[in-house]
């Protein structure tokens, strides 16, 4: 093996010792070792000559790198044993590295961790805008040389005046209006320190408190801070509070706004939609809350219950920053939510506003209809009917019944009559609407009314009579009875039943019926009903019912003034009998008028009744006697009328007397009683069987009754005598000239 430097084959190789040829165990071939290698000594080329055949040669050229001396930063200082570079932050700022020495010479590196900002033989330079994230942090310059085993370096710490930072407010900016608003600020990350300074309502305020700057001993960096203190108002809500933070790096500050918020409350709550509310329409009921600071809650209350409203709610913004706030309560209304008592309450938790509506739902009326299912009887009096309006919104409502004709709530009626059973409806209307119907029924009870009979006109004995009594009536008839003519109870049942029906069951009848009425609000009482039933029983007269006011025979006293009574003659019978007089005097009715009593009118006097019976002439009679007592009246005659007869004839002398009663009669002759005498006759005859010239003169005729003055009448006879003549004219009984025979 052989060395040849520049191919140039230098068998003397200075100081020898330092090189050496190593086996590779690795690769398996020859490395040259140098050691204390040197430029002037060791550069050059090497060449490997492997002995084969042919041979073979493998050149290296070897070239030796001198490391740089040093490592130079420009414009560094040492402060604390702390290489650093001042700079201003967001200012521009150029980092000079160069490397001293060194063969051949250095490339330069700006280095920040690991990343390469820029390069350059010898030196490098690197400008950048500085900024906080810059700030004490280390830059490396590295320099690389083939002559080192590593690179060579030097760090360098940024060292800025930095800005403050942008100042941090407190977040305690948050109060009640009228109170005072403490606001804190803090500006940290300044090198120098940072001046603090305010603004509020468009104007600088001084800091009410100023602490002292705070150094961060790790950052080198400062801390300020001061409060600003304010009495506030509403009309600062929404404004800015402005803290401004400055220093050198800095001059014109960096600020941050902080919006204040000045809690108020809602001072007033107002309604809309409160009118023209009606029944079962919508009702949008709005609540709105004046403005506030924070937005208002709204909460609702029906009278003293929560309400659960669901609606949105919705803001707008008010003049002070703060929101106004409103919900539409929504509700489809009924009659209940009348005078409902609607409470909206708005709090934000600095203040509670509320206030309520009273809501005037308009609804159609309901009425009711009293009494209900009444119960009345006919002839009851004054019977009203009330329909109470229940509720009605307007209250001003008109009234409709049927069936009738009242316009007002009450219906009366005067007097109950079958008529007025039914169903009544009354309905109430106002402006809304009508009502539903309101209805009561009316049940009108009556006693029983029983059928009218037929009069019924049976034949004593021969017909019985069967008359059955039907009732109306309600509720039904609970009893039925009879009662005969004189008010004994003749059935207790509906049928009447007389069997060979005499005249004394003649008369009225009477059928009683019975029910019970229940007239509302009165106890119950017994329903009677009654009808007649005329039972006529029909007869003919007959001897013992016919009778006369006077006795069968009646005794008067002739008189030219006075008269008769009324002679009444009247029969028992039915139907009436037709009553007549036949006698010496007549009369077709029963009444017979007389007149004078005169003895024509003496007689037998006969009073027939007569009627028919079903259809068959019936009569009975009766008959008195009238006897007119009168004095005697005596008519007197001679038989033959011949007042002269001869001596020796029958002589007969009548005495008629009219007189009752009878007369006695006597007879006299020539004044003397002859001892003839008649008692109670009216008729006396005087026979003279052989008339004598004794005979001859006046016979008399004497009557007397007891009545008046006795009569007394004459009728001269003359007996013609054959035995004598009669010398004077004219006779007289005393005559001597005519001798009584001594035997007739």
């Amino acid at each position: 093996m052989a060395y040849f430097i520049n191919e140039i084959k230098n068998p003397n190789v200075a100081r020898p010792e330092r090189l050496s040829v190593v086996r590779n165990v690795n690769t398996g071939g020859y490395d040259l070792q140098i050691t204390g290698l040197s430029r002037a000594e060791d550069v050059g080329k090497y060449t490997c000559i492997v002995n084969t055949m042919p041979p073979k040669e493998y050149r290296v050229n070897l070239n030796l790198y001198e490391s740089p001396s040093n490592i130079s930063i420009s414009e560094s200082y040492t402060e604390n044993g702390i290489l650093r570079i001042r700079g201003t932050e967001s200012s521009s700022l150029t980092l000079i590295c160069l490397s001293v020495g060194g063969v051949p010479p250095a490339n330069v590196t700006w280095k920040r961790g690991s990343q390469i900002l820029s390069s350059g033989i010898s030196q490098t330079s690197y400008t950048f805008a500085a900024s906080s994230n810059d700030d004490l942090q280390n830059y490396t310059c590295v320099s690389n040389s083939p002559a080192l085993t590593s690179p060579m370096m030097k760090d360098v710490q940024i060292y800025l005046k930095l800005m403050p930072q942008r100042p941090l407010i407190s977040s305690l900016f948050v109060t009640k209006e009228n109170q005072q608003l403490t606001v804190s600020c803090s500006s940290s990350g300044s090198r120098p320190a940072a001046t603090l300074s305010w603004r509020f309502r468009g104007s600088s305020l001084p800091a009410t408190t100023t602490f002292p700057p705070m150094l961060d001993t790790l950052t080198h960096t400062y801390t300020v801070s001061s409060t600003l203190t304010v009495t506030v108002n509403r009309g600062d809500n929404g404004r800015n509070v402005t803290c401004i933070a400055s220093n050198i790096a800095l001059s014109a500050g960096t600020q941050s706004k902080q919006v204040v918020s000045i809690h108020f409350g809602p001072d007033r709550i107002g309604f809309d939609g409160t009118t023209g509310l009606q029944e079962n329409s919508a009702m949008n009921l709005r609540c709105t809350a004046d403005e506030s600071n924070n937005a208002s809650i709204i909460s609702w209350r029906n009278n003293s219950s929560p309400l659960s409203v669901n609606t949105a709610v919705s803001t707008s913004a008010g003049i002070y920053n703060g929101v106004r706030t409103s919900q539409t309560y929504t509700k489809v209304l009924s009659r209940h939510d009348h005078r409902s008592v609607i409470t909206c309450t708005a709090s934000n938790g600095d203040n509670v506003a509320n206030n309520s509506t009273t809501l005037d739902v308009k609804y159609s009326p309901r009425v009711s209809l009293s009494p209900s299912n009444l119960m009345v009887v006919v002839g009851q009096r004054d019977v009203i009917l009330q329909c109470t309006l229940l509720e009605a919104n307007p209250q001003q409502v008109s009234y409709t019944w049927n069936p009738a004709t009242s316009t007002s709530n009450v219906l009366k009626i005067t007097e109950i009559t079958k008529v007025h059973e039914g169903q009544y409806e009354c309905e109430a209307e106002n402006t809304v609407g009508r009502s539903p119907i309101a209805r009561t029924q009316i049940t009108v009870q009556y006693s029983p009314e029983i059928e009218s009979f037929v009069p019924r006109t049976p034949e004593e004995v021969k017909d019985s009579v069967t008359v059955r009594c039907n009732a109306t009536a309600k509720p039904a008839v609970n009893r039925m009875y009879w009662r005969n003519p004189n008010g004994a109870t003749a059935s207790n049942s509906n049928i009447l039943q007389i069997n060979n029906i005499r005249r004394d069951q003649s008369g009225v009848y009477t059928c009683h019926a019975e029910n019970t009425l229940t007239p509302t609000g009165q106890q119950p009482y017994t329903g009677r009903g009654q009808q007649t039933l005329t039972v006529d029983v029909l007869y003919g007269p007959s001897l013992e019912n016919t009778r006369t006011n006077f006795s069968s025979i009646m005794h008067y006293k002739e008189s030219n003034s006075s008269t008769f009574p009324s002679i009444m003659c009247h029969s028992i019978c039915n139907p009436v009998c037709h009553l007549t007089w036949n006698g010496p005097r007549s009369s077709s009715s029963a009444v017979l008028n007389l007149g004078l009593i005169k003895r024509d009118k003496n007689g037998t006097y006969i009073c027939t009744a007569r009627n028919i019976v079903n259809s068959s002439p019936r009569s009975a009679s009766i008959t008195i006697h009238i006897i007119v007592l009168y004095p005697p009246n005596i008519n007197i005659t001679i038989s033959y009328g011949i007042n002269t007869v001869n001596e020796g004839e029958r002589v007969q002398i009548m005495c008629t007397v009219d007189s009752q009663p009878y007369s006695n009669v006597t007879w006299h002759r020539k004044g003397e009683r002859l001892g003839h005498q008649d008692i109670s006759m009216a008729y006396s005859q005087l026979v003279i069987s052989s008339a004598h010239c004794y005979d001859t003169g006046n016979f008399s005729c004497h009557a007397e009754n007891g009545i008046g003055i006795p009569a007394t009448k004459s009728t001269p006879l003359k007996v013609k005598s054959l035995a004598f003549v009669i010398v004077r004219p004219g006779f007289d009984s005393r005559s001597p000239r005519c001798i009584k025979p001594k035997t007739r």
